[in-house]
């Protein structure tokens, strides 16, 4: 049977790196999204369109005929995403995808959720021992979805929920920390910082996308962490880019407060189901993927 995934929300950061794994692993890949792309491998079909308009994902599925969906289109812009009225609109699009597995009950579901579902309080976030309790409107929207994926397992669907930690690396959103700080030593400007000191759970968007890949060509079901389970300070990711670029000298700690989850020391994910049940396993250092994002950022000027 010939695999053909669409992945939603195709040119963004995590998007793309899900269609570009699971391409290496033989997919013929769809991938859709509101604007046009060039960046995309040729045997990558792409489909330019806004799923939120009024049947346009049912239009889509349509005509494709996925056997594999990988939804990661969602409303994630920079400084908005977490409150923005927006996410109850990808809520009520999205439920569209069970609509269209129960018409083709072989089809596998993976949705990509966050985080930002647990009781962040938790500090090592697990999928079966850490409750939920969403703080934000982001949060609480990826919940409600992620519910509604598992209910449709429950009937005999094939559905997984990914949750997704702190992505970095080449490609990543103006808005977010490394960019703000490859942008602050590529110019020469002071970037004030919190004290740096809370440690986070940074995934390196390559193997993020080699992730969701294999989540995806595999039957593991119900909510699976997507991190490296190695949580590191932020100053250690920020002084590690900012060396990288020379501007290490340009970092102020402790200028910025650290305000709401913002401020908790940590927050990590248990990595036993990807390590056991997905079978991922890391294939870089740090050091490599900060040479690999430095090398991007001084390419771009």
């Amino acid at each position: 049977m010939m695999k053909k995934v669409l992945v939603t929300g195709g040119a963004g950061f995590i998007g793309r790196a899900a269609a570009l794994a699971l391409r290496a692993r033989g997919f013929h890949v769809h991938a859709a999204g509101r604007r046009a792309v060039a960046d995309l491998p040729a045997d990558i079909r792409w489909h330019q369109v806004d799923l939120l308009e009024e049947g346009a994902l049912a239009g889509l599925l349509g005509h494709i005929g996925p056997s594999h969906v990988v939804h990661v289109a969602w409303e994630v812009t920079p400084g908005k995403y977490r409150a923005s009225p927006a996410n109850l609109d990808w809520l009520r699009v999205s439920l569209g995808l069970i609509d269209y597995a129960r018409m083709r009950p072989e089809t596998r579901l993976v949705g990509i959720g966050t985080c930002f579902e647990y009781d962040l309080a938790g500090g090592t976030l697990s999928e079966t021992a850490t409750p939920c309790r969403p703080q934000t409107v982001y949060g609480r929207c990826k919940l409600a979805l992620a519910l509604a994926f598992e209910t449709a397992a429950a009937l005999g669907l094939s559905t997984a929920w990914g949750r997704v930690f702190y992505p970095y690396g080449p490609g990543e959103a103006d808005g977010r920390l490394l960019p703000a700080v490859a942008r602050a030593c590529l110019s020469g400007q002071l970037l004030d910082c919190t004290v740096a000191t809370q440690r986070r759970d940074f995934v390196y968007i390559e193997d993020l996308g080699e992730q969701i890949a294999r989540l995806a060509d595999g039957a593991v079901t119900g909510n699976v962490n997507l991190c490296s389970g190695a949580p590191i300070t932020l100053h250690t990711l920020i002084d590690g880019l900012a060396r990288r670029l020379g501007g290490a000298g340009l970092m102020r700690y402790g200028v910025r407060p650290a305000a709401g989850e913002d401020s908790l020391p940590l927050i990590a994910g248990d990595t036993a189901r990807l390590r056991d049940e997905v079978g991922w396993a890391p294939s870089l250092t740090l050091d490599e993927t900060l040479d690999r994002t430095a090398a991007w950022w001084r390419a771009r000027g």
